[in-house]
Parts: C-alpha cells; sequence; structure tokens
C-alpha cells in the first residue's frame, strides 16, 4: 500500500519585475538663473508695449494727416475748372457779371439760344421752341451756331453796358452809354476767366464769327401779339477790329451792342438783368452751364418745378 505523500504542490508565482528607479528632482534655479528669466520676461513685455504704443502713434498719425490735394482724375472729375493764375487778384474794371431777364418780353432765360455742344456746328441748323404764345426760332449761319460758351461774350457786353448806365445815372450824367463795346482780346480772357495764350485769342474771334451769325427769331401767337415783342433779334449786331499786335494777332475789338439789347438795360430805370456768380464761367460742362441759368431765373420764387422732358426740349 502505498503512503501519500504529506508535500502540498504549490503554484509558482512569477518574480515581479523590478521598479523603475525614481525620477531624479529637476533641479531648482539658483538665484542667478532666476534673476536672468525675470529679465527675460521682462524685456518681452517691454518689447510688446513699445509695438502696442508705436502701433498706436502710427494710427493717430494717419487719423490727423491732413487730405491729400486732388489727383489729376478727380480734378478732372470736378464740374469747375481751375482758375487761371491772379484771379483772385480784384480789378476794378471787370463789373459783376449780368445777363438780361426778358421775362415780359421774350423769355430767353430758360431758353437755350445757343447749342450746348462744342463737337457740333449745326451749321445752317435751326433750334425751335415752341411756348404756350410764342415761338422761337435759333438759326445759325456760315460759320456755325453759338455755342454757350461763345455766349460769354454777351454776358460780357451785357455787364459793361449795364455798369455804365448805372454810373451815369448815379453821377447825375444824362448821356445813354456809346452803343459800341470796345474790349480788348485780354480783357475778354480776364473776364471770363480763361489763360491766355495764341488759342485763346483764335477761340475769341471764331466765337465772334458764331456769334455774328446766330439769329434768333420771335413770333408772337395769340392775344400776347399785341403786348410782346416780335422779331429778329441777333445776339451781337456786328464786330469789328480796331487795333492789332506786333504779331499780328487781333488786340482790341469793336462790338456793336443789338438795339434789343441796349434797350433792355437803358431804357428802365431798373433794368430786367440778372446777376451770375463769377465762377460759372468755371463750369466745365455745358448743361452745368444751361442748368445755372434755369436755376438763376428761378431763384427768388417760392419755387420752380421742371420737368425732364421740358429742360430736354428747352436746352435745345
Amino acid at each position: 500500500m502505498m503512503k501519500k505523500s504529506s508535500k502540498i504542490d504549490t503554484p509558482e508565482v512569477p518574480e515581479a519585475a523590478p521598479s523603475p528607479a525614481p525620477a531624479a528632482a529637476l533641479p531648482l534655479l539658483d538665484g542667478n538663473q532666476s534673476d536672468f528669466a525675470s529679465e527675460i520676461s521682462r524685456k518681452v513685455e517691454e518689447a510688446i508695449l513699445e509695438r502696442r504704443q508705436d502701433q498706436e502713434r502710427r494710427k493717430a498719425e494717419k487719423t490727423a494727416r491732413p487730405a491729400k490735394p486732388p489727383t489729376r482724375e478727380s480734378a478732372k472729375d470736378s464740374p469747375l475748372r481751375k482758375p487761371p493764375a491772379g484771379d483772385n487778384q480784384h480789378d476794378f474794371f471787370v463789373p459783376v457779371v449780368t445777363d438780361i431777364s426778358v421775362k415780359d418780353a421774350i423769355e430767353l432765360m430758360d431758353l437755350a439760344v445757343f447749342r450746348l455742344a462744342k463737337s457740333s456746328r449745326r451749321k445752317g441748323d435751326i433750334i425751335t421752341h415752341r411756348l404756350a404764345d410764342v415761338v422761337i426760332e435759333v438759326s445759325s449761319g456760315p460759320h456755325g451756331m453759338a455755342t454757350i460758351y461763345d455766349y460769354d461774350i454777351v454776358l460780357m457786353m451785357v455787364s459793361h453796358l449795364a455798369k455804365q448806365t448805372e454810373k451815369n445815372r448815379r453821377e447825375g450824367i444824362n448821356d445813354l452809354p456809346p452803343r459800341i463795346f470796345q474790349p480788348s482780346m485780354g480783357d475778354i480772357l480776364k473776364f471770363t476767366k480763361s489763360v491766355s495764350g495764341g488759342r485763346q485769342y483764335m477761340a475769341i474771334e471764331k466765337a465772334l464769327d458764331r456769334l455774328q451769325g446766330t439769329q434768333v427769331k420771335i413770333t408772337q401767337i395769340g392775344k400776347a401779339a399785341k403786348t410782346r415783342r416780335s422779331g429778329y433779334f441777333p445776339l451781337i449786331a456786328g464786330a469789328d477790329v480796331v487795333s492789332r499786335t506786333d504779331t499780328g494777332k487781333v488786340d482790341r475789338l469793336a462790338i456793336s451792342i443789338p438795339d434789343w439789347i441796349y434797350d433792355a438795360v437803358t431804357s428802365h430805370e431798373k433794368p430786367a438783368i440778372l446777376t451770375f456768380d463769377p465762377d460759372y464761367f468755371l463750369l466745365r460742362g455745358a448743361l452745368a452751364r444751361y442748368l445755372y441759368r434755369l436755376a438763376r431765373k428761378a431763384a427768388g420764387n417760392s419755387q420752380a418745378i421742371y420737368k425732364f422732358s421740358t429742360v430736354y426740349e428747352r436746352s435745345g
């Protein structure tokens, strides 16, 4: 009979893996190292602050910087051209700009008795304005129809006539001003705020050709025919060359004032004329000039309403 063994078998337990060595503690910064870190932090903060201050300074300078002068493109887009040098100098021989307001006669202030476009000569053409009681026809001569820029000479003629008439009355002079207006070419350029040059002299000569050839015919219809003036009305009655320069250029002119303009200014105690802003001549566009005339005639009234179609028709 076999004897049982008293030894008890126990399971084998695997040996535990060796524990990792404890991590070494980070060394503490000594005094010198701590001062160095503080210095770096301080310099970074100073750099950030300096950058912010610089940005704020640049922003403030940009805000306070004066506006740049208009560029060539922006100046070109302006409705007003630049006045010539010396234009701000007062000239006692240049009168206030005026034009005839003939509301009770032929109503020309709100009608174009000239062409607006420079490019189209409208040679032999006729502009017809049909109003309620009057028909106004503007015809052109062989040199083409006068432009709204040519009409500047008429404005100057009216202005000088009005000034001389007022001066004679103020001084008790009974004589009426002469019917001949004698400006120099330089006077015309000064009055119309134009630069002086050979091209401008030629432009004035051509303008006189067109002004002399442009006629305004007024036909009254209905009951108004007995009270309103009818007939043919030139913008100027003629022009002669009085003198020339040594180089042969026209120097002084003699422009005959038409009867209808002369009578409108000299035959009334208070002539029906309107004052224009002198900068009217600086307006670039012909349409802008026409709209100014339209607004100037309406100035002082409680209101003035024009339809776009009416403005279009009356602008020629």
